[in-house]
């Protein structure tokens, strides 16, 4: 190591006073684990890579590399251009454990949480007919949703009995033919021939893209082909305030742009969620786990863990009108046995919760419209045409007299199991790696009734 000496001079009560401060700082010859590197602007398609040094504690001068590196060098997804400090060469190289990199596509994504992040040139514009002609002023056409998972219209921001249009414009710059996919959201009105609610793309001064479908209502998803050079790509929400306006909005939750840019130069951190060596984007854990610096840590039996969360939480304890589902048997004399077990998607403690024993209850309530066919196994059944009744639980149908006639009209009241006729799901409206729609069956009766 190096001594320092420095000497100080201080007067006190007259009196000169030498104080001597020994510095000691520590000197080595460095090595590649505290080097930090860059590369020069582009100078006749090419440039360099330049080294320095982390701290100023190092012998040894930092390593110069006379390599000429192509301004138009590609890296593909999950990679980076950077040194290969054993070869002496630049490269594409892996992103390391939770980052990420997109390769030489631009991304705005809900599972990469980067739409409070537009890129430089993105503007949002608000537009509207005044006296037969479109006008525009700069506005904040879209706000961010779900903590940058995604974009909506801010249809606040329309003008009274008029047609507006919410734009998001990205001029982009292509080095070769690339293409441009998209998922968004809309709803569409629709009133007779008339039709309120449309989403469209615009590249340049030409429509590639228009959906004003009523029965678009889900995540949708194109692919659209785009030349190469500068193109601004335009995304339009249009709808009219002079119509119904209920139910109307517009989402965006994925834009991804090919051959934009030329290899990157760093990987991109994870916001949320994890990426192992050399990934293209990032995972959240699924349902049970969390995350943790090394991936994700699946959460002990009596403890849930949702996509994105750091911590195991307590699961709570069991409901048994919403947690457990009954078995009947069939009914026999007015009677009938009852059992139960734990729904397959229930995130309640089961250690904690007892089922209840099994046990005789009366038979299905019969709605009207149904009678209990027989004394033994007092079945439901439904009346025959040009029958009817009009309590629950009646023994017989009752005949329609002259001048009237039964219509077909179906009841579904106190419930004890999903009716055939009926059909659930569970649909996300963000698209995620992590789909919580995979832990969940839908509605469910519970209670007599339907519940998520």
């Amino acid at each position: 190591y190096q001594r320092r000496v420095h000497g100080i001079i201080k007067m006190k009560t007259g009196i000169a006073i030498l104080c001597i401060i020994i510095l000691e700082v520590y000197a080595r010859n460095c090595t590649t684990n505290d080097l930090l590197y860059d590369f020069t602007s582009c100078a006749n398609k090419k440039r360099k890579i330049v080294f320095s040094w982390k701290n100023q504690n190092c012998t040894n001068n930092p390593p110069i590399w006379n390599i000429d590196i192509s301004c138009k060098t590609t890296c593909q997804d999950g990679t980076y251009l950077g040194p290969n400090y054993k070869y002496q060469r630049v490269e594409c190289i892996p992103c390391s454990k939770n980052t990420y990199s997109t390769g030489s596509t631009f991304r705005l994504s809900s599972n990469d949480k980067n739409w409070n992040n537009l890129p430089t040139g993105a503007q949002m514009s608000c537009f509207w007919v005044a006296q037969g002609r479109w006008e525009v002023e700069p506005c904040q056409a879209f706000l961010t949703i779900s903590n940058g998972m995604g974009i909506r219209a801010n249809l606040s921001l329309a003008k009274p009995m008029t047609t507006n249009a919410f734009s998001l414009k990205l001029p982009l710059t292509l080095f070769e033919d690339g293409t441009v996919t998209f998922t968004y959201r809309k709803t569409t009105n629709a009133y007779g021939f008339n039709k309120n609610g449309k989403f469209s793309l615009d590249i340049g001064f030409f429509s590639v893209y228009q959906d004003d479908d009523p029965a678009n209502t889900g995540l949708q998803t194109r692919t659209i082909a785009i030349k190469k050079g500068l193109n601004e790509l335009k995304w339009f929400y249009i709808y009219s305030t002079a119509l119904p306006t209920e139910g109307l909005f517009a989402e965006i939750t994925k834009i991804e742009v090919t051959s934009v840019s030329y290899a990157p130069l760093f990987c991109i951190p994870c916001v949320e969620g994890f990426s192992l060596l050399g990934a293209a984007s990032c995972n959240r854990c699924p349902v049970n786990s969390i995350q943790n610096p090394d991936g994700c840590f699946i959460c002990q039996d009596d403890y849930l863990g949702y996509p994105g969360d750091t911590q195991c939480k307590k699961k709570p304890d069991c409901i048994i009108e919403y947690d457990a589902e009954p078995i009947y048997s069939e009914c026999f004399q007015h009677k009938r046995n009852v059992t139960y077990k734990w729904r397959s998607d229930t995130m309640c403690n089961i250690k904690i919760g007892n089922l209840p024993a099994q046990s005789q209850v009366d038979c299905h309530i019969c709605s009207p419209g149904y009678y209990t066919k027989g004394e033994s196994n007092s079945k439901c059944e439904a009346c025959p045409n040009g029958f009817y009744t009009n309590e629950a639980n009646m023994k017989a149908c009752l005949i329609c007299p002259a001048g009237k006639y039964a219509p077909k009209v179906a009841r579904y009241e106190n419930l004890e199991k999903m009716p055939d006729q009926f059909m659930t799901k569970c649909e996300t409206q963000i698209q995620e790696k992590i789909d919580l729609c995979a832990f969940s069956k839908g509605w469910i009766v519970a209670r007599s009734g339907f519940t998520t």
